[in-house]
């Protein structure tokens, strides 16, 4: 049928998006807070020229560190894109990793019947990698673009490859050649595509030669990929990557079998029987009977085709796994919950394997094999994404998942939700690197602020500056323990070398406002505040300091234009007028106050607020009268009689 490929096409998005849609409400989490939310690269259009000249995670200079260096300017493109699209919010986001996950699945189905002529086989392959609860922390998680794009670059370059075999044209080899180099822009483990194309050519062709030699094109392009990394933007900033050992070899071993079980077993569901899923002998023993079984079942069909499908798909899992070698100390950081992303390459192989198997039984049990095996992926994946509500919930439902784990997930909400001091000061002694050290002395610093013991706190911002003298989040909370206590002389010192070592950090600028706003020096508050809202451009609390800050100083035209941006970003209108009105009474701007609440009344009819501050603005400007009128509106709306002050 000539319409099958449309059909699927929309099914295919559908579905994706019926699956996918209750993570649609989750905020920015993790690495998402670094890359887009806080990335002034991807919000302000004249930096995105520095998308080409550096990593990820280069614009967010903070006490942030990754050993890892990731170079992915394609990533970054399509962020900056979509932001200009979609706005700043993580919804437009999310829509866009749904479509090109939906996308992906589409060329799974694109590349099985280019490979196989077997539509039917085609369509379920599509079907099972669209549905995996291996797509959960890919789709979901916006930094997960990454994966994304690798995942669809690599397709579209081997669907080009397999048609380059079939017609000897040059210009699909070529395309399929820079289909490679965005994959290797977008994620660095596309450097394993080599592997992928030989065993495509030979799978298809029988021909050895031919084979070895589209191999040899893409790995002298991955060669090439990898000089330039080493020598321009390397990889690793240190020695974290893992040397070649036997110790190495059998640690990956293990992550091989574990984690590819994870095809078949996600660790959503899987958690509950954790122990069995970690016992790599178990685990060994029942993949070795589950591989020698499938291969009795296809060796006694007598469609070779499937055969050929079946030896293809386990060769695909196999070269997906050559990336846990090297990174296998990142699963252990990650835990094995997030972690399960490094599946989605390979989620292709296990797709076609487990569709071939269904093809091969017969019409009755094809249906039953089918029903259970969508019922069972689809019902995890949504149970999956209904928690993603906020990184909060999310983070702690992963923490009871990986019980007993010291993985990303705990750290986090250490990091960030929990003030059990006696958890985080071990966790202090738990961490060597002194960049890490720093990170945990200054939540502990952040607890003993938050609980206003200010001393303690000190101390222990002042252990993470000299476990890192550039974390430039332990300067900032250092300045504002100082300020809480009215030292605004030591306040702003700390700021100002906040400044020196970042001059774009928002925090800084952004509190350096505040102190200058507060202080009543409104001309001195401009350009902190303008200058925090360039690199976050779309806070609108921001942008309503700014807005603020001008009004007082007298500059009606930056006032106004200020407003004008707000008013085009901001969707909630009342919330914006009353800030201003209450900052406008609360520095005796009594004419304005009248102007902005009488011209809005319609908002403000029925808010008692509102209407006592316009009964006092007029009390003030001596209209008794008008002033009474107010206070009316307040009796009869809440029975309260408004005395004199």
């Amino acid at each position: 049928m000539k319409n099958v490929p449309s059909l699927m096409l929309l099914l295919l998005v559908v579905l994706s998006f019926v699956i996918y849609s209750p993570a649609l409400k989750g905020d920015f989490i993790l690495d998402a807070n670094y890359v887009v939310a806080n990335n002034s690269v991807i919000e302000q259009p004249e930096l995105r020229g520095r998308i080409w000249k550096e990593g990820m995670f280069d614009a967010y200079k903070s006490s942030f560190s990754s050993q890892l260096n990731y170079y992915r300017p394609m990533v970054m493109s399509s962020l900056a894109l979509n932001y200009d699209l979609l706005g700043a919010k993580p919804l437009g986001f999310r829509l866009i990793n749904i479509l090109i996950h939906a996308l992906n699945a589409f060329l799974v189905f694109i590349l099985v019947s280019f490979l196989t002529r077997n539509q039917f086989l085609s369509i379920i392959c599509g079907f099972l990698f669209c549905i995996h609860p291996v797509g959960e922390w890919v789709v979901s998680y916006v930094v997960g673009r990454a994966d994304l794009l690798q995942c669809f670059f690599s397709l579209l370059s081997l669907i080009f490859v397999v048609n380059f075999l079939r017609t000897n044209n040059m210009v699909l080899l070529i395309i399929s050649l820079f289909s490679f180099l965005a994959a290797l822009l977008s994620r660095e483990v596309a450097v394993l595509m080599p592997l992928f194309v030989g065993i495509t050519s030979y799978v298809l062709t029988r021909d050895v030669k031919k084979s070895s030699l589209l191999f040899g094109v893409f790995f002298l392009m991955s060669f090439g990929y990898v000089l330039f990394r080493q020598n321009f933007i390397p990889i690793v900033s240190d020695q974290s990557l893992s040397q070649l050992s036997l110790s190495g070899f059998m640690h990956w071993l293990a992550l091989t079998i574990q984690y590819n079980f994870r095809l078949l077993i996600p660790w959503s569901l899987g958690s509950v029987m954790s122990h069995f899923l970690e016992n790599t002998v178990i685990l060994a023993l029942l993949s070795g009977a589950l591989f020698f079984g499938a291969t009795l079942f296809f060796s006694r069909k007598s469609k070779v085709p499937l055969q050929r499908v079946f030896v293809y798909s386990l060769l695909w899992l196999l070269a997906g796994s050559v990336s846990f070698y090297v990174t296998r100390d990142t699963f252990i950081k990650q835990g094995p919950y997030l972690a399960e992303h490094f599946l989605y390459f390979s989620l292709v192989g296990f797709a076609m394997l487990l569709g071939s198997f269904i093809v091969s039984l017969s019409a009755n049990k094809q249906k039953v094999a089918l029903v259970f095996v969508c019922a069972y992926f689809t019902a995890i994946t949504m149970n999956s994404n209904a928690h993603w509500s906020s990184e909060e919930a999310l983070l702690r439902r992963v923490v009871a998942k990986e019980s007993g784990k010291n993985a990303v997930a705990y750290q986090q909400v250490l990091m960030k939700y929990s003030d059990d001091v006696e958890s985080i000061q071990k966790m202090v002694e738990s961490v060597k690197q002194p960049t890490n050290q720093s990170l945990w002395y200054k939540r502990l610093g952040s607890v003993y602020r938050q609980r206003k013991e200010y001393d303690q706190a000190y101390a222990y911002f002042q252990k993470s500056l000299t476990s890192n003298p550039g974390n430039v989040e332990a300067i900032n909370e250092l300045a504002v323990n100082f300020l809480e206590q009215g030292k605004m002389s030591e306040g702003k010192q700390w700021l100002k070398k906040s400044l020196t070592l970042d001059e774009q950090n928002t925090d800084a600028l952004r509190l350096l406002g505040q102190v200058a706003y507060e202080d009543g020096r409104f001309h001195e508050a401009v350009p902190y505040y303008k200058s925090a809202s360039f690199s976050s451009p779309d806070n609108i609390l921001l942008l309503k300091h700014l807005a603020m800050s001008f009004f007082l100083d007298g500059n009606e035209l930056g006032f106004q234009q200020i407003i004008d941006e707000i008013f085009s970003k901001a969707h909630d209108t009342e919330s914006v007028l009353v800030f201003f009105i209450k900052e406008m009474y609360r520095h005796k701007r009594f004419v304005n106050v009248i102007y902005l609440i009488e011209t809005n009344h319609e908002l403000f009819d029925s808010n008692i607020e509102m209407l006592t501050m316009l009964g006092w603005s007029y009390k003030a400007m001596g209209q008794e009268e008008k002033s009474k009128v107010a206070w009316k509106k307040i009796f009869d709306l809440s029975g309260v009689v408004v005395t004199e002050k």
